[in-house]
């Protein structure tokens, strides 16, 4: 399956936020002490410095983004990746 998911990912950079989206497959989150199953059109958001693993014993199809966020509480910021990572 084209974009297959490799049967274990870890977080490699605990400093992002992570939000996966499930396109095709199962999947299973850890997060913390937290565990999910996620199914086809399922989503996990998790938070910066939160350790995680994502796993899947027949491959799944993910969409994967991770972005720091390093914005003070209460502070909105609009714009884009040229202007700078927030």
């Amino acid at each position: 399956m084209p974009g297959a998911l490799a049967p274990h990912l870890k977080c490699l950079q605990p400093s992002l936020c992570s939000f996966i989206f499930v396109l095709d497959g199962v999947v299973e989150v850890a997060a913390g002490s937290e565990r999910v199953t996620l199914h086809a059109d399922d989503f996990a958001y998790i938070p910066a410095h939160l350790k995680h693993t994502v796993t899947s014993s027949s491959g799944a199809g993910l969409l994967l983004f991770e972005r720091r966020y390093a914005l003070k509480v209460g502070t909105s910021r609009r714009g884009d990746e040229d202007v700078g990572p927030c």
